[in-house]
C-alpha cells in the first residue's frame, strides 16, 4: 500500500476558514472520491492551536491510498481526475486562493508497527480520531541505511509502547519525484489516537519521557544524520466514502 499525501503548509485567514473548509469537504474531496483505483481517501485537518509549545505549520493534508504506484499512475491519468482539475481551476479564484502557503505532494510507502494498546479489530473508518504527525522535511545525505535502521529497529518500537496509541505508521519516501515535483520529505511518523484526551495522556506518559531521554542520548549518533526540520502537527481525521466512476 502507498499513499499520495498533499500537505498544505500554510494557513487560511480565520474569516475565510468556513468557506474554504466547506469547499474542500463538500466539493473537492467528493470529486477526488470518484477517482478509479483509490482504496481510501482521508482529510487530516488541524485545529490551528499550538500543542506542546509548537505552533502548527500545516492547515490540512489530503491522503489518497492506492495498492501500488502503477494504480496511482492510472488514477492520475483518468478522466475523473481531469474533471476534478477542470473544476478546481474554474473555482480557484473563489476558493483555492484563500489558502496562503504552498502545497507539497509526496508519495510514501507505508509500514505499520504493532502497538501495545492497538485495537484487536482496528476500525476501517477513522473519522473523529486524532493523528499526531512528525514530518521530516529534509534529507539524510550520508549513512542513510544506518539512520533508517535506527528508526525502524530502535525508535519506532519504543514509540509503539506508548499508552493509548492505537496505530503507528512509518511513511517513507523512496526519493522519486511526484510528477515533476521533487520530494521535500524524507519520511513521516503518524500516531493515531481515539480521542484528544488519549493523545494528551500519551504525550505526558513515562513511556514517552523515556523515549525522549534515549533519543536525546542518541541524537549525536543517529538523529544528527538527518539534515532538515522536523515539524509536529496534530490533525483530526475525516474519512470520505469512495464513489469510483465506471
Amino acid at each position: 500500500m502507498i499513499v499520495l499525501a498533499a500537505y498544505y503548509k500554510g494557513t487560511v485567514d480565520p474569516a475565510n476558514r468556513e468557506a474554504f473548509d466547506a469547499y474542500v469537504r463538500d466539493v473537492h474531496l467528493p470529486l477526488v472520491a470518484q477517482w478509479p483505483e483509490l482504496r481510501a481517501l482521508r482529510l487530516l485537518l488541524n485545529n490551528h492551536e499550538p500543542y506542546l509549545g509548537e505552533a502548527p505549520q500545516y492547515y490540512h493534508c489530503f491522503q489518497l491510498f492506492y495498492d501500488d504506484k502503477a494504480a496511482l499512475s492510472r488514477s492520475l491519468g483518468s478522466e475523473a481526475r481531469e474533471e476534478t482539475k477542470r473544476i478546481s481551476l474554474a473555482d480557484r479564484p473563489r476558493f483555492r486562493d484563500l489558502f496562503q502557503g504552498e502545497v507539497l505532494h509526496m508519495v510514501f510507502d507505508i509500514t505499520a508497527f504493532p502497538c501495545k494498546d492497538r485495537d484487536p479489530s482496528p476500525k476501517q473508518d477513522l473519522t473523529g480520531a486524532f493523528a499526531r504527525c512528525a514530518l521530516y522535511m529534509g534529507t539524510v545525505p550520508e549513512q542513510r541505511e544506518r539512520f533508517e535502521t535506527y528508526v525502524s529497529d530502535v525508535h519506532l518500537p519504543m514509540v509503539a509502547e506508548w499508552p493509548r496509541l492505537k496505530d503507528l505508521k512509518l511513511l517513507k519516501s523512496d526519493g522519486t519525484p511526484f510528477l515533476t515535483e521533487p520530494p521535500r520529505y524524507f519520511h513521516a511518523f503518524e500516531l493515531y489516537f481515539d480521542t484528544q484526551e488519549d493523545m494528551d495522556l500519551c504525550m505526558a506518559s513515562d513511556e514517552r519521557k523515556e523515549t525522549r531521554r534515549i533519543s536525546a542520548q542518541d541524537v549525536d549518533s543517529f538523529k544528527g544524520l538527518f539534515e532538515g526540520e522536523v515539524h509536529h502537527v496534530n490533525f483530526r481525521i475525516t474519512d470520505f466514502p469512495l464513489r469510483p466512476t465506471r
